[in-house]
């Protein structure tokens, strides 16, 4: 027969026509044209290659790369499953092939790409079939070293997307090629390839969305791919996307016309490319129009587009950009959650901008500048507002509105803050303190009010005419005033508390600008809700003690005809107003009413009182005879309230209304009610109210009557230790009210509450005189006194409670007051012992004022203090010496040491109380001990007291104000030297066998690093204490698991139990690369553990 023309016999994929011939002895071969022939030689062929007999992983790693590839060949068969199962197969028991191989990924291009040509065609090796290449790209994607070949992968790259039979598939791959190469190739290769790189990627979107009007799942994906290389490809060369926007209106116009599965990817791509847009590369050209651009997607109806534009606005502008705070502000009435949390942290002024950047700031008044417009255009409804993702205009207006002022005000606390640090050249304040600049609420600290106050005093030397600019801002404020419209109380509250801080903490002038608009707070009174009118009222005692003063102190005669006519007929309206029977439909206003006059009559005497006047010198009889009907008014109220059938809202009002009446003190003989009638009126309502609400603001009116008239404070402590024994456990609320009512009694104006609420432009001293301004010291020492030797004492259990919140209460919020220095020795061992009382509320607070009383003490009352608290716990063992006195400083150490190693109990055992499920308290003072003891410091017992803690009492409303939060600085400044050998041993305390010890553990753990931070908290390098974001057990890791393993060999069953534990813990699900050096000795100590003597620890040792 004749012999087949070669020449004329395809050529298979993968083949050159010569080695085709040689395979197939030119096409004599039996198994060319015998099927089953053929399948019995390719599954014998596939059989020997993955044999690992036949080829031994000691064999040279070239054959067993030449195995992959002929196996990756076998396990593509179109013919033969029973072929493409055995390659499949096989690949999957072979050895492992270094993807860094020169010579494996030569072969893998060789494949992909096909034989060069050397002259003789017969010799030019074709590409493999689009299945085989499809595996190829799998190896190539996982190849570094292949990324480094840019002739090759770019012709890889171009061939998988638009070679001749190409599949969906091999695209997709071919996509994800790209974009490994893009991120992992040499950056002079992306640079020079990025130009035909950038016209694959947009040929690939253009060509799949134009091929069809419905697309498939697997187009999807490919364009999804694609726009995700686009992002990448921009990030990694800058300069291709800095020039113009056209890449950036693309990828934002993909999301209208893309489907929702491609939007993801869409979002993922414009993500990448951010960096290429960072403030510092664009040009101001470049960035103003990109804020026009990224305006105009925040009106998207998609919101991945707004999500988007936001996160570029973020990174693209400099935080002192206003218009790009702007948009943020924007983003804050969308109406997703994410785009609302990410608009906030657009805004959020972080601590290290005040601390060190201050320059980064948006100029202030540029800043209020711009707001004022704005804010202006959004009340009146001019500013474009609406869009399908949010609500209706008003809504959405108002809501703008309220987050502009919020940022304003923010952007002024945190300029003051940045003044103050310029002055005083450090301001030694933790990060975390500074967190009030976002937050909104009301001014709660000395250093919040000095912030404002700077701010606001650098608005008016800024400006180009006396107070511009702090009249800008009060134009801002007062904008929404003008319109009845806004019905959110809540956002109406927030305005109203900003008006205050300004009128009270800015100049006088303010208040004299504002007083002409003074109606428009009258309107507000009669809204039902209480802070509103708390505020408002605050605000008209404000501008009216401010005009009094005004008007006398000018050289002008003064105008008591205005003062005897328009201003006394309105305090005759809402005397009217206040004092008319109860009606339910009129009961806001009639409230209102009630607390504007007790405000305004303050407000009133505060001016004559600083003005050293008379009414009758003045000219203004008539205003006196109406302060005079609402004093008398007032009484009667209180009465009132006293006798049952009170609503609770007026009494309350009258409550309020006569606190601040009876503050600046009324003397018998010069004014017609006395003090000592507000005192009977208002102690017949604390004895008679059944509302929680009454009874807080009957005890804050005692402690006002005790402020403005010093004599006074004697009978109210009397009076409150008669009522503490009568409270209910529903009632332990009242304690605290009842501590800050004395705090602001005895401390005045030493007491931070006092200061705080001070709303007029005066210093107390103006008013009230230099020495009438300091603390009641006779009445420190009746109340002192009282609580060391009768209420500590006592057998009834709430005035035990009672005398441990009040310690707490005056020392947390006087801490300044000289006064108190005296009886820091009493007070620490009247708390001691009331650490064995056997209610465990009475423990947590005196361990907790404990705590700030150590802080109060000099050095040598420190040392006393914590011998004496350490002989409490154990006994000196029959010794007499005293560190610092007799003795070595070192015996404080020797002796705890000795204390807890010892068998004998800390504390009485029948002394203390005991947890819900029967466990002693007395083993979470020992583990404290211990753990101070082993910081080599034992004061830090004290710290430790205050963090422990597990009552939910300190959840409450009241409770909360004297939790963690408030003295974790304190205990965080003495802890950070001992951090990094106090984290190992707290750790294992955490699982402590005892319930009471691991709660209490486990509550310090959470004050210092943050709640979870077990696995998932903070570790700043540097030593700094760890904060959110770390994890804090590998940041210790060596440290943690050498003291679980040593305590797994101590003598104490508890100790044993708690190292397996902790161990357990620390070990699951952690990097195996840490836990080698250590398999040997946890291995060694956990079977150790299974034959301990005590049948917890070996549960424990099993986990």
């Amino acid at each position: 027969e004749p012999k087949p023309d070669s020449s004329q016999v395809p050529v298979s994929a993968g083949l050159s026509l010569e080695r085709q011939a040689l395979l197939t002895n030119n096409g004599k071969a039996r198994w060319t044209s015998d099927n089953q022939v053929l399948q019995q030689l390719k599954e014998r062929l596939v059989h020997i290659i993955g044999s690992g007999v036949a080829f031994p992983i000691e064999m040279p790693a070239h054959i067993h790369e030449q195995r992959l590839l002929a196996l990756l060949c076998a396990s593509c068969d179109p013919y033969f499953q029973q072929v493409a199962d055995g390659g499949k197969d096989a690949i999957n028991r072979m050895c492992r092939v270094d993807y860094e191989s020169v010579s494996f990924v030569n072969h893998l291009f060789e494949m992909f790409l096909g034989g060069t040509y050397t002259g003789d065609s017969t010799g030019n090796r074709s590409p493999v079939s689009a299945a085989v290449r499809l595996k190829l790209l799998g190896y190539l994607n996982r190849s570094e070293l292949a990324t480094t070949s840019y002739q090759r992968w770019i012709r890889v790259i171009t061939e998988s997307l638009f070679g001749t039979g190409t599949t969906v598939k091999l695209r997709q791959q071919g996509v994800a090629f790209l974009l490994w190469t893009i991120n992992r190739a040499p950056s002079d290769q992306v640079s020079q390839a990025s130009p035909l790189l950038l016209q694959l990627i947009q040929k690939t979107l253009f060509e799949s969305t134009a091929s069809s009007t419905t697309t498939s799942f697997g187009e999807d994906v490919l364009r999804g791919s694609a726009y995700v290389a686009y992002g990448t490809l921009a990030k990694r060369v800058p300069t291709l996307a800095l020039d113009n926007l056209e890449h950036l209106r693309l990828l934002f116009g993909a999301f209208t016309s893309e489907t929702a599965s491609v939007r993801l990817s869409v979002q993922e791509g414009l993500l990448a490319m951010l960096p290429a847009y960072e403030s510092n590369l664009i040009t101001h050209d470049v960035r103003d129009q990109m804020s026009e651009f990224l305006q105009s997607q925040l009106d998207s109806s998609v919101y991945q587009a707004r999500y988007c534009a936001l996160r570029y606005v973020i990174s693209a502008f400099p935080f002192a950009d206003m218009n790009a705070r702007w948009l943020c502000i924007l983003g804050l009435a969308d109406a997703k959650p994410e785009i609302q949390q990410l608009a906030k942290s657009g805004l959020a002024i972080r601590s290290t901008l005040m601390l060190e950047r201050s320059g980064d700031l948006p100029s202030l008044k540029d800043a209020i500048l711009f707001i004022r417009d704005k804010a202006s255009r959004v009340i009146d409804g001019s500013q474009p507002l609406i869009s399908e993702n949010r609500s209706k205009l008003s809504i959405a207006n108002f809501s703008v509105y309220g987050s502009t002022l919020g940022f304003c005000r923010s952007l002024l606390l945190a300029t003051g803050v940045a003044a103050i640090k310029q002055k005083r050249g450090k301001l030694a304040v933790d990060p975390a303190d500074l967190e009030f600049v976002n937050e909104h609420l009301a001014l709660s600290t000395e250093l919040q009010r000095n912030s404002m106050q700077e701010a606001l005093s650098g608005l008016e030397s800024q400006g180009g005419s006396s107070n511009s600019l702090t009249a800008s801002w009060l134009e801002i404020i007062g904008a929404v005033l003008h319109t009845g419209q806004l019905a959110d109380s809540v956002l109406l509250s927030k305005v109203l508390m900003y008006l205050v801080e300004c009128l009270s903490l800015g100049s006088q002038t303010l208040s004299l600008a504002f007083f002409e608009n003074r109606r428009l707070l009258l309107s507000r009174l009669d809204t039902h809700n209480f802070e509103v009118q708390l505020y408002t009222a605050q605000a008209m005692s404000v501008i009216y003690c401010v005009k009094l003063l005004s008007d006398v102190r000018s050289e002008c005669t003064v105008n008591s005809a205005f003062w005897n006519e328009q201003v006394a007929a309105q305090l005759t309206e809402l005397l009217a107003n206040a004092t008319a029977p109860v009606q339910t439909k009129l009961l806001d206003k009639q409230q209102g009413s009630i607390i504007a006059l007790g405000y305004i009559a303050h407000g009133l005497q505060a001016a004559l009182k600083a003005l050293k006047r008379t009414w009758a010198d003045m000219g203004m009889d008539t205003i006196d005879h109406a302060l005079t009907s609402i004093q008398t008014a007032t009484v009667e109220g209180l009465r009132m309230a006293g006798e049952s059938g009170t609503h609770p809202a007026i009494a309350t009002a009258w409550c309020a209304a006569a606190g601040e009446i009876c503050q600046l003190g009324l003397t018998a003989g010069t004014h017609p009610i006395s003090s000592a009638q507000f005192m009977t009126a208002s102690t017949a309502v604390v004895k008679s109210a059944g509302n929680p609400r009454v009874h807080e603001a009957a005890l804050t009116l005692l402690s006002d009557i005790a402020l403005g008239s010093p004599d006074m404070a004697l009978e109210l402590i009397e009076f409150l230790q008669s009522t503490a024994g009568s409270m209910t456990k529903k009632q332990l609320d009242m304690h605290f009210k009842t501590g800050e009512a004395l705090a602001r009694a005895l401390g005045r104006f030493q007491c931070t509450l006092v200061n705080m609420n001070w709303v007029f432009p005066l210093k107390p001293a103006e008013v009230f005189g230099d020495e009438a301004v300091g603390a009641n010291a006779a009445g420190i020492d009746k109340l002192f006194t009282a609580i060391t030797t009768k209420m500590s004492r006592s057998t009834n259990m709430q005035e035990r409670q009672a005398a441990a919140i009040w310690t707490l209460t005056v020392v947390q919020s006087c801490p300044g007051m000289v006064e108190l220095v005296p009886w820091l020795s009493k007070l620490h061992s009247c708390l001691c012992m009331l650490l064995s009382d056997r209610s465990e509320l009475t423990q947590e607070v005196a361990s907790r004022a404990l705590g700030l009383i150590y802080s109060l003490g000099d050095s040598s009352l420190k040392e006393e203090m914590v011998y004496s608290l350490i002989s409490l716990f154990g006994g000196n063992n029959g010794g007499s010496r005293r560190p610092g006195v007799d003795g070595s400083a070192m015996d404080v150490q020797q002796t705890l040491r000795q204390q807890i190693q010892s068998n004998e109990p800390l504390l009485e055992q029948e002394s203390l109380g005991q947890t819900p499920d029967g466990h002693a308290i007395n083993t979470t003072y020992k583990s404290i001990l211990s753990l101070a003891s082993d910081m080599q410091n034992p004061s830090l017992v004290y710290q430790f007291m205050q963090l422990a803690t597990h009552t939910a009492m300190w959840n409450s409303r009241c409770g909360a104000a004297y939790g963690v939060a408030n003295i974790i600085e304190q205990a965080r400044g003495a802890i950070q030297p001992y951090m990094t050998s106090m984290i190992p041993k707290l750790y294992r305390y955490t699982y402590d066998p005892s319930p009471q010890t691991q709660a209490a553990m486990k509550s310090i753990w959470n004050a210092l690093l943050g709640p979870g931070a077990s696995r998932d908290a903070a570790a700043e390098a540097g030593g700094e204490l760890p904060t959110s974001g770390a994890n804090v057990v590998e940041r210790y890791w060596d440290a943690i698991i050498e003291e679980c393993l040593a305590s797994m060999g101590q003598r104490e069953w508890k100790v044993r139990e708690s190292g397996c534990n902790a161990l357990a813990s620390a070990v699951s699900g952690a990097d195996p690369e840490l836990m080698v050096p250590y398999i040997d000795k946890i291995w060694q100590m956990s079977f150790r553990t299974l034959d301990d003597i005590k049948g917890s620890v070996r549960e424990a040792g099993l986990k």
